[in-house]
Formats: C-alpha cells, sequence, structure tokens
C-alpha cells in the first residue's frame, strides 16, 4: 500500500510539474520576450505610432504585474502544499498537527489579502495613492520623486493627433 501511495504521489508530482508549473512560465517569458523585442523596435523615434508605442509598454507592464501576482499565489500554495504534506505523511508530532493546520487555513484563506497586497505595491500610481492614504506610511517612506524626461502631454497629444491625422491621408 504505501509503494502505491508513493507511485501516485510522484505521478501527481509529474503531472503537476509539467502541466501547472511549466506551461505558463514558457508563454509567459514568450509574451514578455516578444514584447521586450517589440518595445526596442517600437523605441525609434517616427517609424511606428504613438499608439503602437503606448500598447506595447503597457503589456510590458501588465506582465510584470501578472509576474509579481503568480509567484506571489504559487510560493503561498507550495507553502500550503508542503505543511499539508507533513501533516499527511505524519512527519510531525501530534501536538504540532493542530497549530500547522491553522497555517494551513490561513495560507488558503489570507492568500487574497496578500496578492492584493503585491498587486498594489507592483504599479507605481497605485502603490504611491496607498502610501499617501496611510499617513505614518507617509512619514517612515520618503519616496524620491520621479524625473519626467518624456514629452510634455501637450507635445504628446499634439503628437498622437498628427499621426492620426496622417493615417487618414
Amino acid at each position: 500500500m504505501n509503494i502505491l501511495f508513493i507511485g501516485l504521489i510522484i505521478q501527481w508530482f509529474e503531472a503537476f510539474v509539467s502541466k501547472v508549473l511549466v506551461m505558463p512560465y514558457q508563454i509567459y517569458f514568450t509574451l514578455w520576450f516578444i514584447n521586450i523585442r517589440l518595445g526596442k523596435r517600437f523605441s525609434t523615434p517616427g517609424t511606428y505610432r504613438l499608439a503602437q508605442q503606448f500598447q506595447v509598454k503597457e503589456n510590458i507592464r501588465h506582465i510584470m504585474l501578472a509576474r509579481n501576482i503568480i509567484c506571489c499565489a504559487t510560493f503561498f500554495v507550495a507553502i500550503a502544499c508542503g505543511l499539508l504534506m507533513t501533516i499527511v505523511l505524519d512527519v510531525l508530532p501530534i501536538w504540532l498537527k493542530s497549530p500547522v493546520a491553522h497555517c494551513i487555513e490561513n495560507c488558503i484563506f489570507l492568500n487574497p489579502l496578500l496578492i492584493c497586497s503585491v498587486a498594489i505595491f507592483s504599479v507605481p500610481s497605485w502603490k504611491k495613492e496607498f502610501i499617501e492614504g496611510i499617513p505614518f506610511l507617509k512619514k517612515i517612506r520618503n519616496e524620491p520623486k520621479s524625473s519626467q524626461s518624456a514629452l510634455n502631454p501637450e507635445d504628446e497629444t499634439r503628437e498622437y493627433f498628427n499621426q492620426l491625422r496622417n493615417a487618414w491621408l
């Protein structure tokens, strides 16, 4: 019975690693690579439209946000699975099983709270608003002002509408 159980766990682990862990990361790295390459190609001024450049930058930002959220969720699910395996395989003494079960429940039920905080701190504008909303965090953490090397909004808008007008010619 034990050998059958160990074989089943090994088979489940192989399926888990190949289907759940490897394939999404392959898709993620493919999308990331394509968008980085497009970003480099679109960075030359005048050759591509402003809307295309903006879309590539937004894609890269969203891919980085997804990476942070997926890494956080994977970490906490791995902790919960590891703790669950220690309980199932009777590795822990009896007096420690109840606190470990509570830790598993916390990993499962508090996971959205942790993922939301990772999402908030992954986007600079969300992070700034969050820190400004909490008075004691605002005093503790002094964020340096980011320098704006891009075009000012009027020039950017004018360039965008010029490109739009030229597209209809």
